[in-house]
């Protein structure tokens, strides 16, 4: 056998090789949980702690929503609206024993988005770090021993945490286009107060109130998805 005709064959055994390869990995990103392309569309649910005494009795609870985009298999981009409910509505603190009305309500409207990376990316399972950036806007209604505190402020949050997003299938491997997704989101706050109101009544900006706030976050959040994928990356 000539020396020109073993190159050949040994280009050709190559380029097999490397084209089984190529379809097996390929073949293999059907199971991923991300994959480059994908669009998907969340909504869920989730539950605050603030690390303020502002905020020690309006027991937050928010409602995500969320649009990603994967551009890579690894990585997506995404666009969130949270708002943020405060839903406190006991008659009385436990600061005094009297019957007052003491309810909290009102909530944030935070806008923003989110990076993901997917440290575990297979079987429809991704495990992911994440982290992004929120414009917020306050409005924090108090009755406290039935006076009327109205604060408004506006800022912005900054946060990082882990989750993990499970793709639902059948038996068989094949994956539907369904997800659950749960995450865990430490977060830093900063709030520039616009308006302090005492039974409507407009407080001088000496009072304690005026003051910016800057505190820690912790949210969980849960959430229930849909994925679009081109139907050649089954």
């Amino acid at each position: 056998m000539t020396q020109g005709k073993i190159k050949i064959i040994s280009w050709l055994v190559m380029s097999l090789l490397l084209f089984s390869f190529a379809t097996k990995a390929e073949d293999d990103k059907k199971f991923y949980g991300m994959q480059k392309g994908d669009l998907s569309f969340s909504v869920g649910a989730g539950k605050n702690v603030f690390f303020d005494g502002e905020f020690e009795f309006v027991a937050p609870y928010m409602i995500p929503v969320s649009i990603n985009i994967a551009f890579l298999d690894k990585m997506e981009i995404g666009l969130r609206y949270a708002p943020v409910f405060f839903a406190d509505r006991s008659n009385v603190t436990f600061e005094n024993v009297s019957a007052a009305k003491n309810h909290n309500f009102g909530g944030v409207q935070a806008f923003g988005g989110d990076l993901k990376y997917a440290i575990y990316n297979d079987y429809g399972v991704m495990a992911f770090i994440s982290g992004g950036g929120m414009y917020n806007i306050l409005n924090k209604n108090e009755y406290k021993n039935d006076y009327l505190h109205e604060i408004n402020g506006q800022g912005y949050s900054v946060a990082g945490g882990i989750g993990a997003r499970y793709q639902l299938g059948d038996d068989d491997g094949d994956l539907y286009p369904w997800y659950f997704e749960m995450g865990l989101y430490y977060s830093r706050v900063k709030y520039s107060i616009t308006d302090y109101r005492l039974d409507e009544v407009v407080q001088p900006q000496t009072a304690e109130r005026w003051n910016d706030m800057n505190f820690n976050g912790l949210d969980v959040t849960i959430s229930f998805g849909y994925r679009l994928r081109s139907k050649n990356k089954k």
